[in-house]
Protein backbone atom coordinates (compact mmCIF):
# COMPACT_ATOMS: atom_id res chain seq x y z
CA UNK A 1 0.00 0.00 0.00
CA UNK A 2 1.26 3.71 -0.74
CA UNK A 3 1.50 5.24 2.36
CA UNK A 4 4.44 8.26 2.80
CA UNK A 5 4.10 11.71 3.37
CA UNK A 6 1.64 14.13 2.80
CA UNK A 7 2.82 15.96 -0.88
CA UNK A 8 2.10 19.11 -2.65
CA UNK A 9 1.06 18.96 -6.21
CA UNK A 10 4.41 20.32 -7.64
CA UNK A 11 6.39 19.04 -10.44
CA UNK A 12 5.62 15.77 -12.06
CA UNK A 13 4.91 14.50 -15.80
CA UNK A 14 5.16 17.03 -18.31
CA UNK A 15 2.03 17.44 -20.40
CA UNK A 16 1.25 19.01 -23.91
CA UNK A 17 -1.66 20.92 -22.62
CA UNK A 18 -0.02 21.92 -18.69
CA UNK A 19 3.20 23.75 -17.69
CA UNK A 20 5.08 22.93 -14.89
CA UNK A 21 8.04 24.21 -13.60
CA UNK A 22 11.36 22.15 -14.65
CA UNK A 23 14.88 21.80 -15.20
CA UNK A 24 16.87 21.71 -18.63
CA UNK A 25 18.94 19.17 -19.58
CA UNK A 26 21.80 21.68 -19.47
CA UNK A 27 20.94 22.76 -16.43
CA UNK A 28 20.50 19.77 -14.88
CA UNK A 29 24.18 18.64 -15.63
CA UNK A 30 25.32 21.26 -14.28
CA UNK A 31 24.19 21.06 -10.85
CA UNK A 32 26.27 18.72 -7.59
CA UNK A 33 25.59 15.41 -7.89
CA UNK A 34 23.96 13.87 -4.55
CA UNK A 35 23.16 10.14 -3.62
CA UNK A 36 19.98 10.77 -1.58
CA UNK A 37 17.73 13.41 -0.62
CA UNK A 38 15.99 13.97 2.70
CA UNK A 39 12.05 15.83 2.77
CA UNK A 40 10.48 16.37 6.18
CA UNK A 41 7.12 16.14 6.77
CA UNK A 42 5.97 19.73 7.88
CA UNK A 43 3.35 17.77 9.94
CA UNK A 44 5.42 15.31 12.13
CA UNK A 45 9.07 16.92 11.12
CA UNK A 46 9.82 13.58 10.56
CA UNK A 47 12.12 12.88 7.39
CA UNK A 48 11.85 10.49 4.30
CA UNK A 49 14.55 9.50 2.88
CA UNK A 50 14.84 8.91 -1.29
CA UNK A 51 17.55 7.58 -3.11
CA UNK A 52 18.96 6.39 -6.55
CA UNK A 53 17.42 3.52 -7.93
CA UNK A 54 14.26 3.60 -5.04
CA UNK A 55 10.73 3.60 -6.63
CA UNK A 56 8.72 5.86 -5.71
CA UNK A 57 4.92 7.03 -5.58
CA UNK A 58 4.66 10.54 -6.99
CA UNK A 59 1.32 12.46 -7.12
CA UNK A 60 -0.15 12.90 -10.00
CA UNK A 61 0.00 16.43 -11.39
CA UNK A 62 -3.10 18.24 -10.78
CA UNK A 63 -4.54 16.01 -8.22
CA UNK A 64 -5.13 17.83 -4.44
CA UNK A 65 -3.29 15.96 -1.90
CA UNK A 66 -5.67 16.55 0.10
CA UNK A 67 -8.47 14.00 -1.29
CA UNK A 68 -8.09 10.82 -1.03
CA UNK A 69 -6.51 8.66 -4.15
CA UNK A 70 -6.34 5.18 -5.13
CA UNK A 71 -2.81 3.36 -4.71
CA UNK A 72 -3.19 2.30 -8.21
CA UNK A 73 -3.59 5.65 -9.34
CA UNK A 74 -0.25 7.35 -8.30
CA UNK A 75 2.79 7.64 -10.72
CA UNK A 76 5.18 5.52 -10.38
CA UNK A 77 8.74 5.69 -11.00
CA UNK A 78 12.35 5.04 -10.59
CA UNK A 79 15.09 7.96 -9.67
CA UNK A 80 17.94 7.41 -11.50
CA UNK A 81 19.99 10.62 -10.65
CA UNK A 82 19.97 13.32 -8.02
CA UNK A 83 21.32 17.30 -8.32
CA UNK A 84 20.54 20.00 -6.40
CA UNK A 85 21.97 24.06 -6.91
CA UNK A 86 23.11 25.09 -3.72
CA UNK A 87 22.36 28.78 -2.83
CA UNK A 88 24.48 31.26 -0.62
CA UNK A 89 22.25 31.46 1.90
CA UNK A 90 21.92 27.91 3.12
CA UNK A 91 19.33 26.82 1.21
CA UNK A 92 18.80 24.57 -1.77
CA UNK A 93 17.06 23.21 -4.97
CA UNK A 94 17.17 19.31 -5.87
CA UNK A 95 15.89 17.76 -8.99
CA UNK A 96 15.30 13.87 -9.44
CA UNK A 97 15.95 12.42 -12.71
CA UNK A 98 13.37 9.69 -13.32
CA UNK A 99 12.34 6.72 -15.67
CA UNK A 100 8.96 6.36 -15.83
CA UNK A 101 6.53 2.95 -15.31
CA UNK A 102 3.38 3.61 -17.43
CA UNK A 103 0.20 2.51 -16.79
CA UNK A 104 -2.34 0.20 -19.39
CA UNK A 105 -4.22 3.41 -19.95
CA UNK A 106 -0.80 5.46 -20.82
CA UNK A 107 0.19 2.73 -23.15
CA UNK A 108 -2.96 2.84 -24.61
CA UNK A 109 -2.63 6.65 -25.52
CA UNK A 110 0.69 5.59 -27.72
CA UNK A 111 -0.38 2.38 -29.08
CA UNK A 112 -3.92 2.64 -30.19
CA UNK A 113 -4.16 -0.99 -31.12
CA UNK A 114 -2.95 -2.42 -26.98
CA UNK A 115 -5.28 -4.51 -25.58
CA UNK A 116 -5.60 -2.50 -21.74
CA UNK A 117 -7.32 -5.88 -20.69
CA UNK A 118 -3.90 -8.03 -20.36
CA UNK A 119 -2.54 -5.60 -17.55
CA UNK A 120 -3.47 -5.98 -14.31
CA UNK A 121 -4.73 -3.60 -11.79
CA UNK A 122 -1.39 -3.05 -9.74
CA UNK A 123 0.86 -3.46 -12.85
CA UNK A 124 3.33 -1.00 -14.35
CA UNK A 125 5.15 -0.98 -17.30
CA UNK A 126 8.61 0.46 -17.15
CA UNK A 127 9.23 2.94 -20.14
CA UNK A 128 12.08 4.52 -21.74
CA UNK A 129 10.18 8.04 -20.51
CA UNK A 130 12.53 10.56 -18.44
CA UNK A 131 11.64 13.42 -16.87
CA UNK A 132 12.93 15.97 -13.98
CA UNK A 133 10.70 15.99 -10.66
CA UNK A 134 11.21 18.26 -7.65
CA UNK A 135 10.98 16.49 -4.23
CA UNK A 136 7.86 17.87 -3.48
CA UNK A 137 5.99 15.44 -5.24
CA UNK A 138 7.49 12.52 -3.38
CA UNK A 139 5.02 10.34 -1.56
CA UNK A 140 6.82 7.04 -0.72
CA UNK A 141 8.79 4.52 -1.57
CA UNK A 142 7.55 1.73 -3.36
CA UNK A 143 8.66 -2.22 -3.43
CA UNK A 144 8.47 -3.04 -7.13
CA UNK A 145 8.38 -6.82 -8.24
CA UNK A 146 9.54 -8.39 -11.57
CA UNK A 147 7.81 -10.84 -12.56
CA UNK A 148 8.63 -13.14 -15.79
CA UNK A 149 5.93 -16.00 -16.89
CA UNK A 150 8.70 -18.38 -17.63
CA UNK A 151 10.41 -17.86 -14.24
CA UNK A 152 10.01 -21.27 -12.41
CA UNK A 153 10.54 -19.83 -9.23
CA UNK A 154 8.97 -15.99 -9.47
CA UNK A 155 8.35 -14.41 -6.45
CA UNK A 156 5.23 -14.65 -4.69
CA UNK A 157 2.82 -11.38 -5.36
CA UNK A 158 -0.13 -10.65 -3.35
CA UNK A 159 -2.74 -8.69 -5.56
CA UNK A 160 -2.50 -5.71 -3.87
CA UNK A 161 1.42 -5.17 -4.51
CA UNK A 162 3.17 -3.24 -7.47
CA UNK A 163 5.07 -5.66 -10.10
CA UNK A 164 5.67 -5.19 -13.72
CA UNK A 165 6.48 -7.64 -16.92
CA UNK A 166 7.10 -5.30 -19.82
CA UNK A 167 9.05 -2.52 -20.95
CA UNK A 168 7.78 0.07 -23.32
CA UNK A 169 9.77 1.34 -25.78
CA UNK A 170 8.39 5.11 -26.16
CA UNK A 171 9.18 6.34 -29.64
CA UNK A 172 9.87 2.93 -31.07
CA UNK A 173 6.31 2.07 -29.91
CA UNK A 174 7.14 -1.36 -28.70
CA UNK A 175 6.46 -3.30 -26.15
CA UNK A 176 8.68 -6.26 -24.75
CA UNK A 177 8.10 -9.04 -24.83
CA UNK A 178 5.11 -8.96 -26.69
CA UNK A 179 2.21 -9.57 -24.60
CA UNK A 180 0.53 -13.13 -26.46
CA UNK A 181 -3.13 -13.26 -27.19
CA UNK A 182 -5.90 -15.02 -25.58
CA UNK A 183 -6.97 -18.28 -26.53
CA UNK A 184 -10.39 -18.99 -26.97
CA UNK A 185 -10.33 -22.51 -25.45
CA UNK A 186 -8.24 -21.80 -22.51
CA UNK A 187 -6.40 -19.46 -20.92
CA UNK A 188 -2.95 -19.67 -22.59
CA UNK A 189 -2.28 -15.47 -22.00
CA UNK A 190 -1.78 -14.81 -18.33
CA UNK A 191 -4.13 -11.79 -17.46
CA UNK A 192 -2.99 -10.67 -13.61
CA UNK A 193 -6.15 -10.27 -11.55
CA UNK A 194 -8.55 -9.68 -14.78
CA UNK A 195 -9.33 -13.47 -15.19
CA UNK A 196 -11.78 -15.25 -13.19
CA UNK A 197 -9.52 -18.56 -15.11
CA UNK A 198 -7.23 -20.02 -13.26
CA UNK A 199 -4.34 -20.91 -15.86
CA UNK A 200 -2.14 -23.59 -15.96
CA UNK A 201 1.86 -22.94 -16.59
CA UNK A 202 3.87 -25.56 -19.00
CA UNK A 203 7.29 -24.55 -17.32
CA UNK A 204 8.78 -27.07 -18.61
CA UNK A 205 5.82 -28.79 -20.91
CA UNK A 206 4.31 -31.60 -19.39
CA UNK A 207 2.49 -34.97 -20.16
CA UNK A 208 0.64 -37.88 -19.35
CA UNK A 209 -3.31 -36.81 -17.92
CA UNK A 210 -3.46 -37.99 -14.49
CA UNK A 211 -6.38 -39.10 -12.49
CA UNK A 212 -7.92 -37.70 -9.27
CA UNK A 213 -7.39 -38.04 -6.12
CA UNK A 214 -4.49 -37.68 -3.50
CA UNK A 215 -1.03 -39.34 -3.09
CA UNK A 216 -1.61 -40.08 0.58
CA UNK A 217 -5.11 -41.32 -0.13
CA UNK A 218 -4.60 -43.32 -3.01
CA UNK A 219 -1.35 -45.38 -0.89
CA UNK A 220 -3.23 -46.00 2.05
CA UNK A 221 -6.81 -47.51 0.19
CA UNK A 222 -5.12 -50.96 -0.94
CA UNK A 223 -1.92 -52.77 -1.14
CA UNK A 224 -0.65 -52.54 -4.96
CA UNK A 225 2.99 -53.55 -5.98
CA UNK A 226 4.53 -50.36 -5.82
CA UNK A 227 8.19 -52.26 -7.46
CA UNK A 228 9.78 -50.38 -9.72
CA UNK A 229 8.58 -52.08 -12.37
CA UNK A 230 4.98 -51.05 -12.27
CA UNK A 231 5.95 -47.58 -11.57
CA UNK A 232 6.00 -46.47 -15.00
CA UNK A 233 3.42 -43.92 -16.43
CA UNK A 234 1.38 -46.43 -18.04
CA UNK A 235 0.17 -48.52 -15.23
CA UNK A 236 -2.95 -47.40 -14.10
CA UNK A 237 -1.60 -48.04 -10.04
CA UNK A 238 0.36 -44.77 -11.05
CA UNK A 239 -1.93 -42.02 -9.63
CA UNK A 240 -2.19 -38.83 -10.84
CA UNK A 241 -0.32 -37.61 -7.84
CA UNK A 242 2.76 -39.57 -8.82
CA UNK A 243 2.16 -38.11 -12.32
CA UNK A 244 2.56 -34.51 -10.67
CA UNK A 245 6.12 -35.76 -8.41
CA UNK A 246 7.30 -36.90 -11.59
CA UNK A 247 7.04 -33.74 -13.16
CA UNK A 248 10.16 -32.16 -12.93
CA UNK A 249 10.97 -28.73 -13.15
CA UNK A 250 14.16 -28.68 -14.85
CA UNK A 251 13.29 -30.84 -17.50
CA UNK A 252 10.32 -32.31 -19.92
CA UNK A 253 11.88 -35.75 -19.27
CA UNK A 254 9.18 -37.94 -16.42
CA UNK A 255 11.62 -38.45 -13.62
CA UNK A 256 11.75 -41.86 -12.17
CA UNK A 257 10.85 -41.41 -8.56
CA UNK A 258 11.76 -45.02 -7.70
CA UNK A 259 15.43 -44.82 -9.23
CA UNK A 260 15.90 -42.07 -6.74
CA UNK A 261 16.51 -43.85 -3.80
CA UNK A 262 19.55 -45.45 -3.27
CA UNK A 263 20.21 -48.86 -3.69
CA UNK A 264 22.43 -50.61 -0.40
CA UNK A 265 25.17 -52.49 -1.56
CA UNK A 266 26.03 -55.82 0.71
CA UNK A 267 29.18 -58.08 1.23
CA UNK A 268 29.35 -61.37 -0.15
CA UNK A 269 28.85 -64.18 2.54
CA UNK A 270 31.65 -65.91 4.02
CA UNK A 271 32.98 -69.34 2.85
CA UNK A 272 31.70 -71.40 5.45
CA UNK A 273 28.03 -70.12 4.32
CA UNK A 274 28.62 -70.52 0.63
CA UNK A 275 26.69 -73.20 -1.40
CA UNK A 276 28.47 -76.52 -1.89
CA UNK A 277 28.49 -77.40 -5.61
CA UNK A 278 29.38 -80.08 -7.13
CA UNK A 279 31.07 -80.52 -10.59
CA UNK A 280 32.01 -83.77 -12.67
CA UNK A 281 34.54 -84.02 -15.09
CA UNK A 282 36.46 -86.66 -16.95
CA UNK A 283 39.66 -88.39 -14.65
CA UNK A 284 43.03 -88.00 -16.21
CA UNK A 285 43.68 -91.46 -16.61
CA UNK A 286 40.44 -93.27 -17.67
CA UNK A 287 39.26 -96.35 -15.75
CA UNK A 288 36.28 -98.59 -17.20
CA UNK A 289 33.41 -97.37 -15.75
CA UNK A 290 33.99 -94.56 -13.49
CA UNK A 291 34.43 -90.91 -13.06
CA UNK A 292 36.28 -89.12 -10.85
CA UNK A 293 34.19 -85.98 -8.82
CA UNK A 294 35.72 -83.21 -7.66
CA UNK A 295 34.00 -80.84 -5.21
CA UNK A 296 34.58 -76.98 -5.37
CA UNK A 297 33.03 -74.40 -3.26
CA UNK A 298 31.21 -71.59 -4.80
CA UNK A 299 30.20 -68.91 -3.09
CA UNK A 300 26.89 -67.73 -3.30
CA UNK A 301 25.32 -64.66 -4.66
CA UNK A 302 25.00 -61.65 -1.91
CA UNK A 303 21.32 -61.84 -0.67
CA UNK A 304 19.65 -58.89 -1.55
CA UNK A 305 17.94 -56.94 0.81
CA UNK A 306 14.46 -55.29 -0.65
CA UNK A 307 14.88 -52.09 -2.10
CA UNK A 308 12.75 -49.34 -0.07
CA UNK A 309 9.73 -48.38 -2.07
CA UNK A 310 8.71 -45.37 -3.57
CA UNK A 311 5.85 -45.29 -1.07
CA UNK A 312 7.72 -46.35 2.32
CA UNK A 313 10.17 -43.70 1.16
CA UNK A 314 7.40 -40.84 0.63
CA UNK A 315 5.91 -42.04 4.25
CA UNK A 316 9.09 -40.68 6.19
CA UNK A 317 8.40 -37.13 4.06
CA UNK A 318 6.54 -34.59 6.11
CA UNK A 319 3.06 -34.54 5.02
CA UNK A 320 2.66 -30.41 4.00
CA UNK A 321 5.55 -30.81 2.09
CA UNK A 322 4.47 -33.70 -0.10
CA UNK A 323 1.38 -32.00 -0.11
CA UNK A 324 2.75 -28.93 -2.15
CA UNK A 325 5.07 -31.10 -3.86
CA UNK A 326 1.80 -32.66 -5.41
CA UNK A 327 0.52 -29.66 -6.42
CA UNK A 328 -0.41 -28.43 -9.72
CA UNK A 329 1.05 -25.67 -11.47
CA UNK A 330 -1.44 -22.98 -11.53
CA UNK A 331 -2.24 -19.37 -11.62
CA UNK A 332 -5.16 -16.63 -11.86
CA UNK A 333 -7.44 -15.05 -10.41
CA UNK A 334 -9.79 -18.11 -9.73
CA UNK A 335 -7.08 -19.03 -7.56
CA UNK A 336 -6.97 -15.77 -5.51
CA UNK A 337 -4.91 -17.38 -2.73
CA UNK A 338 -1.52 -17.90 -5.06
CA UNK A 339 -1.77 -13.94 -5.78
CA UNK A 340 -0.05 -12.41 -9.41
CA UNK A 341 2.62 -15.58 -9.89
CA UNK A 342 0.34 -18.30 -8.18
CA UNK A 343 1.83 -21.50 -6.50
CA UNK A 344 4.67 -22.03 -9.11
CA UNK A 345 7.51 -21.66 -6.85
CA UNK A 346 6.68 -23.34 -3.90
CA UNK A 347 5.66 -26.36 -6.17
CA UNK A 348 9.06 -25.98 -7.85
CA UNK A 349 10.91 -25.82 -4.35
CA UNK A 350 8.81 -28.80 -3.12
CA UNK A 351 9.82 -31.10 -5.85
CA UNK A 352 13.24 -30.02 -5.81
CA UNK A 353 13.32 -30.84 -2.28
CA UNK A 354 11.61 -33.86 -2.73
CA UNK A 355 13.94 -35.25 -5.20
CA UNK A 356 16.89 -34.73 -2.91
CA UNK A 357 15.57 -36.75 -0.11
CA UNK A 358 14.29 -39.41 -2.09
CA UNK A 359 18.33 -39.22 -3.10
CA UNK A 360 19.32 -39.85 0.51
CA UNK A 361 20.00 -36.14 2.29
CA UNK A 362 19.29 -35.28 5.52
CA UNK A 363 15.83 -33.42 6.22
CA UNK A 364 16.42 -29.95 6.57
CA UNK A 365 15.95 -28.34 10.01
CA UNK A 366 13.17 -26.14 8.65
CA UNK A 367 11.72 -27.58 5.32
CA UNK A 368 9.51 -24.23 5.07
CA UNK A 369 12.39 -22.29 4.78
CA UNK A 370 13.38 -23.62 1.68
CA UNK A 371 10.11 -23.16 0.25
CA UNK A 372 9.01 -20.08 1.02
CA UNK A 373 11.31 -17.11 1.26
CA UNK A 374 11.97 -15.05 4.22
CA UNK A 375 9.70 -11.52 3.73
CA UNK A 376 7.29 -12.63 1.04
CA UNK A 377 4.64 -13.05 3.57
CA UNK A 378 3.49 -16.06 1.73
CA UNK A 379 2.69 -20.24 3.56
CA UNK A 380 1.28 -22.93 3.07
CA UNK A 381 -2.47 -21.55 2.14
CA UNK A 382 -0.77 -20.05 -1.12
CA UNK A 383 0.73 -23.41 -2.16
CA UNK A 384 -2.69 -25.26 -2.33
CA UNK A 385 -4.83 -25.32 -5.28
CA UNK A 386 -7.93 -24.06 -3.98
CA UNK A 387 -10.60 -22.44 -7.06
CA UNK A 388 -12.73 -19.68 -5.45
CA UNK A 389 -14.70 -21.01 -2.37
CA UNK A 390 -14.87 -24.41 -3.51
CA UNK A 391 -13.52 -27.03 -1.08
CA UNK A 392 -13.27 -29.74 -3.65
CA UNK A 393 -10.42 -31.55 -4.56
CA UNK A 394 -8.81 -29.21 -7.50
CA UNK A 395 -9.86 -30.32 -10.53
CA UNK A 396 -7.53 -31.93 -13.56
CA UNK A 397 -6.09 -29.10 -14.60
CA UNK A 398 -4.86 -29.56 -17.98
CA UNK A 399 -1.70 -27.43 -20.23
CA UNK A 400 -3.40 -24.77 -22.65
CA UNK A 401 -0.67 -26.16 -25.28
CA UNK A 402 -0.88 -29.71 -25.28
CA UNK A 403 -3.71 -30.58 -23.78
CA UNK A 404 -1.73 -33.48 -21.08
CA UNK A 405 -2.01 -32.76 -17.42
CA UNK A 406 0.17 -30.30 -15.13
Amino acid sequence: MVRGRPTRGGSARKSKNQKTETVTDEKFASLKPFGSFVVSDPETNEGHKFKKEDNVAILPHGRDPGNHIEDEEYWIAKIKDIRAELHEDGSNTVWARVQWFYSADDVASVIKSFDKSTIGKYEKIFSDHYDYVGPESFNAIIPMAKFYENDPEPPYIPWDKFYRRYTFEYKARMLKPKPASKSKESATTFVSGNSSQATVSDIPKKRKRGERGSLLSDSTKSTPDYSEGNLTPSNPIFSRSFRLLSCSPDTDETINLQSLIPLTVQSPTELNEAEEIVISRPAMKKRKGRRSVIKNHVPSAPPRRPKQTIVEALGSVPFELLHIAEQPLVRGAAFANGGISGNIAFVTRARRLLYKLLQGEPMPERWEDEIFVQGEGADLTNAIVKIGASQRPFPPFVCPNCKSAI
